[in-house]
């Protein structure tokens, strides 16, 4: 898996994705001990730049999708 650190801007109008690293055979979950103690090899990705206001629109969107497909499939 690969994953970026997010990071909000210092005025707070936007979120950036930054230092991507690789994560393959180590992430269990987003809070397991084990995970945070693995380095991730880096990858050569640029930075990823977003407006907050947009970033926080979609993200709310894909989770409402995500549970209603969920909440569809039961």
């Amino acid at each position: 898996m690969i994953a970026p650190v997010i990071v909000a801007s210092p005025d707070g109008t936007g979120v950036s994705w930054i230092d991507f690293r690789d994560y393959v055979g180590v992430f269990i979950g987003p809070v397991e001990p084990s995970a945070a103690q693995h380095e991730g090899t880096p990858w050569d990705l640029p930075d990823l730049h977003f407006d907050r206001e947009q970033y926080v629109a979609e993200v709310e969107r894909a989770s409402w999708t995500t549970h209603g497909r969920r909440a569809a499939s039961r």
